[in-house]
């Protein structure tokens, strides 16, 4: 029940007893300080003992959201199917952006199947690397193994409310073009899980080539408007047939050194955040002060601010910009603390939204520290005996080593094509180019 649907019920006590019944508005503010009136049945087991409800929030589509560009948000869905009293299931994937499509029966609903879809999603969309936010409803096999993995990848993983599937759309749109086309032509093959997947390839191969998409006035396929995005102005315009062609493979490799320089280290980020959120409750006039979290000192300055803002949101800001942010933070952080006190200030939703933007905007910016560094450049040439190799600081080695190692591993270069191709994106100022 709501404040409005209370205040009748509530008053009729109050006046009956001689209290002063408050307005609608403050029963409104007592329910919210009460965290909700809501209480949930409980669970018995076997044992005459209540089982705890485990409730997780989790995060939601927001309603203006829109995608950007290819690999802003990928939808994820799954087809069921009952055959010979059997149910079978077909995980589904589509980019909001280019409308690409893929799909794959499996032999599981589990959330390890979902997770191991998601893994040939990324070795077949040529965009993954982009890949920032992830749409699914709320079923179990988007929980568990695949939402950790989607954390390992420092992902955003957007829900659906419950029993909403307009809120997933697009997915759902190709779901229905995949069953009327192709599933509905192909039931029995379902049973043999290899054979039905083999031809569904070739569907799909056509599908994102050939066919034609109502998303681009029947005119493109999905593989047809990717080739025509002038990638460096996807953030700003998203019009169809634009006459402009990308050089892609310049596209590819920059973002390929990119994911590989980048260099994650979760302490530090966690550090950095736990000093951000305690110093925004003090005064940027320079203090010293121990945080209560990694009890470590830190001094509060506008400085510290502005540094911080930037790792967030992945733009330098004035002086006043950054206190207005700090301010908002410190707002939310005063909510939280005053909801739920005992709760670990690193299992909020404050902390998980700041840890993921700071990891999102550090991979973003992981070549611009190196880009107007002669010694960088150098370094990468010289890999990895070379004098001028050796002879510049620690932490920079550390740097070129980490990124070779990944354009080997990840990429498949041998270690004289990794250098080669770091230099390649260094000279032809690609970072410069395809700047938003």
């Amino acid at each position: 029940m709501g404040k409005e649907k209370i205040c009748p019920e509530l008053k009729e006590f109050c006046d009956k007893h001689g209290f002063v019944c408050p307005k609608p508005k403050t029963i409104g503010r007592l329910i919210k300080d009460l965290g909700g009136l809501r209480i949930y049945p409980q669970r018995i087991s076997r044992f005459g003992k209540i089982k705890p409800i485990k409730r997780q929030k989790v995060l939601k589509k927001p309603k203006d959201f829109k995608a950007k560009y290819p690999g802003h948000c990928a939808a994820l869905d799954t087809i069921e199917k009952i055959i010979d009293g059997k149910r079978k299931y077909i995980i589904t994937f589509e980019d909001l952006f280019t409308r690409f499509g893929f799909a794959w029966e499996t032999t599981s609903h589990a959330s390890l199947a979902a997770k191991e879809f998601f893994t040939l999603c990324r070795k077949v969309f040529p965009f993954s690397f982009a890949f920032m936010f992830v749409l699914t409803d709320n079923g179990s096999e988007f929980k568990k193994h695949f939402s950790e993995e989607l954390k390992k990848l420092h992902l955003i993983h957007y829900h659906t409310y419950p029993k909403t599937p307009k809120m997933n759309a697009h997915v759902e749109r190709f779901n229905r073009t995949l069953q009327e086309e192709f599933i509905d032509y192909h039931m029995n093959d379902l049973l043999v899980p290899e054979t039905f997947n083999r031809k569904l390839a070739d569907y799909l191969i056509w599908y994102n080539t050939k066919r034609v998409h109502y998303a681009f006035q029947n005119k493109l396929s999905p593989i047809q408007f990717m080739l025509l995005l002038a990638i460096n102005q996807l953030p700003e315009k998203c019009k169809i047939g634009w006459p402009h062609t990308v050089n892609w493979y310049d596209y590819v490799v920059l973002n390929e050194v990119k994911e590989s320089l980048y260099f994650y280290n979760e302490k530090r980020i966690q550090e950095d955040i736990l000093h951000y959120l305690w110093a925004v409750n003090y005064d940027p006039d320079g203090s010293r002060i121990e945080c209560k979290y990694t009890e470590k000192e830190i001094e509060v300055t506008v400085e510290f601010f502005k540094l911080i803002a930037a790792c967030l949101t992945g733009e330098e800001m004035p002086d006043d910009a950054a206190l207005d942010y700090a301010r908002d933070i410190q707002r939310k952080y005063a909510r939280i603390i005053a909801q739920d006190s005992e709760k670990k200030i690193t299992e909020t939703e404050l902390y998980q939204e700041l840890f993921d933007s700071y990891v999102r905007h550090l991979k973003e910016k992981a070549l611009h520290p190196f880009i107007g560094n002669e010694s960088f450049r150098d370094a990468v040439k010289a890999f990895p005996a070379g004098e001028e190799f050796k002879a510049v600081d620690t932490r920079l080695r550390e740097h070129i080593t980490h990124m070779v190692q990944n354009l080997v591993n990840k990429f498949g270069y041998t270690e004289q094509g990794a250098k080669e191709i770091c230099l390649y994106v260094i000279d032809r100022g690609l970072v410069e180019k395809f700047k938003d």
